[in-house]
């Protein structure tokens, strides 16, 4: 039998099963077990439990304006639409330097320093956001 156990307050699936284990061994306080699900581990991290169904994660709906910009400090990319709650965390490719905080709403990101940037907005249950930036 196949199993994914989650958690009861946000849908995050912390475990999946497709042997023959008793799933009520898996479950605990702020954790549910939904049965008989299929082959789904290629794809478990798209999906979420909500009323004891898996369904699909939506897509972050954030729009970001461009992928290009000057490392002028003045060009800049403008992000809208994020939704509340959201993390914002962005990584120089090239040097690994990374920065991350809370977002919401409409914001922008302009920097000096030329090189490929990976934009990245996370904010459950909805699919991390990505992006590449070139600031050149």
């Amino acid at each position: 039998m196949s199993f994914v156990v989650y958690d009861a307050s946000t849908g995050n699936i912390v475990s999946f099963s497709n042997n023959d284990a008793d799933a009520s061994l898996y479950e605990s306080p702020g954790y549910a077990v939904v049965t008989e699900v299929g082959d789904i581990l290629s794809q478990i991290h798209l999906l979420y439990v909500v009323g004891g169904e898996l369904i699909s994660r939506p897509q972050h709906p954030c729009q970001i304006d461009t992928t290009t910009i000057m490392a002028d400090g003045s060009d800049a990319v403008t992000l809208s639409g994020v939704l509340p709650n959201s993390m914002l965390i962005l990584s120089h490719i090239d040097t690994g330097e990374e920065i991350s905080g809370p977002i919401s709403g409409t914001d922008t990101f302009t920097t000096t320093v030329v090189g490929r940037y990976k934009l990245r907005i996370k904010c459950w249950p909805y699919l991390d956001r990505e992006e590449i930036i070139d600031a050149v």
